[in-house]
C-alpha cells in the first residue's frame, strides 16, 4: 500500500492576463494510520489573486466497498473550511479506506486535491498463556507468553500488567513494553479471599505504528504463610538480596515490582508495629529513588 496524493487544475481558455485558478496540495502523510489517533491534514493554496479569499472545503469517501461512509462533520475537531483539517480518534473504521479532498474556490476557478489512507489494524488472533494457574506472591515465579499475534507492522512490542480481581484501580505493570513475547516474574500482590484469590494477568501487544490488542487470563495468587519471625526474616532476606542483584543489573522496573510485594507481605504478617518498621526500614535500603540510583541512607 502505497501514499497516494493528487492535485487537479480546472481547464479554462487562457486569456493574456487573467487570473488564474489556484493550486491546491495536500502535505504527505504516512499512508496507514491509527484508529485511536486523531488524524491531521493539512493542505497549501497558491493563487495569484490576493484580493479575494479563498473558499476551502474538505470532503471524504470510502475508498473500499467494506468501507462504511463518514459523517465528516461530526467527525472532524476543526471546521471543513480551513487549510488544516483535523478528524478526531476512533472517528474511522479500524481496517477502512478512505479518501480525503481539499477544494479550494475563487471566482476564477476552483482546483482540489486528495489524498488516500488506511485505518491500521491492530495485532490480531493471539492470546496469552499463563503459567502456573496457583501461585503464591513473591515465592511463585509465573510465566507469562504471547501466541499467534499476528500483524503486517511490525515488530511487535509486548507488556506485561496485573490486576488484582475486585479492587479498586487500573491495571499495574508488570514489565515495559518491550519486543519479547515471554516474561516470568512475581505477581507483587495476592487475590482477595472474597473473589478466590484470583489476579488477571494482562497482556497488550502492540504493533510498530501504535495499534494495541490484549489478552487476559486468571490465576489464583495466594499470600505465602510465615509462621514466627524467623520465617518472616528469611523470607525479607531472600527477596532483599534479589533485589540488590537486581538493582546492580539496572532492572529498577524489577526491584519496584519486589518492593510493592515485599509491602504487601508485611502488611499482613502478625507481627509488632516495632518490628514491622524495622523491616521497613531494611526494605528501603535497596528500594530505588531513581532508576540509575541506589538508596543506602535512611
Amino acid at each position: 500500500r502505497s501514499k497516494s496524493t493528487s492535485t487537479t487544475v480546472s481547464v479554462h481558455p487562457v486569456v493574456t492576463g487573467a487570473p488564474l485558478p489556484p493550486i491546491i496540495t495536500i502535505n504527505p502523510i504516512q499512508p496507514r494510520i491509527v484508529a485511536n489517533q486523531k488524524l491531521t491534514l493539512h493542505c497549501e493554496v497558491e493563487t495569484s489573486v490576493t484580493d479575494e479569499p479563498v473558499v476551502m472545503l474538505w470532503e471524504v469517501a470510502p475508498n473500499s466497498p467494506a468501507t462504511a461512509a463518514v459523517d465528516l462533520a461530526a467527525a472532524a475537531a476543526t471546521s471543513l473550511t480551513g487549510t488544516t483539517l483535523v478528524v478526531k480518534a476512533k472517528s474511522l473504521a479500524v481496517g477502512g479506506a478512505y479518501r480525503f479532498k481539499a477544494t479550494a474556490y475563487q471566482s476564477q476557478g476552483g482546483a482540489s486535491a486528495y489524498i488516500d489512507v488506511w485505518v491500521n489494524v491492530a495485532p490480531k488472533g493471539g492470546d496469552v498463556q499463563v503459567s502456573p494457574e496457583v501461585a503464591v506472591t513473591m515465592l511463585t515465579s509465573v510465566q507469562v507468553a504471547a501466541a499467534d499475534w499476528v500483524d503486517e507492522d511490525r515488530p511487535l512490542w509486548y507488556q506485561v500488567k496485573y490486576q488484582v480481581v475486585g479492587k479498586a484501580g487500573e491495571a499495574a505493570a508488570l514489565s515495559e513494553f518491550t519486543p519479547s513475547a515471554t516474561w516470568s516474574g512475581y505477581v507483587p500482590e495476592a487475590g482477595l479471599p472474597q473473589h478466590n484469590y484470583l489476579v488477571t494477568i494482562q497482556l497488550l501487544v502492540r504493533d510498530a505504528l501504535g495499534a494495541e490488542s490484549s489478552a487476559a487470563r486468571n490465576i489464583t495468587v495466594e499470600m505465602p504463610i510465615l509462621e514466627g519471625s524467623g520465617q518472616q526474616d528469611e523470607f525479607v532476606d531472600g527477596l532483599l538480596g534479589s533485589g540488590e542483584e537486581l538493582l546492580k543489573n539496572g532492572d529498577a522496573e524489577a526491584v519496584l515490582v519486589s518492593v510493592k510485594g515485599l509491602t504487601s507481605v508485611l502488611n499482613t504478617a502478625s507481627e509488632d508495629r516495632k518490628r514491622r518498621r524495622r523491616l521497613r526500614r531494611r526494605l528501603l535500603q535497596v528500594t530505588p529513588t531513581d532508576p540509575n540510583k541506589q538508596r543506602t541512607n535512611i
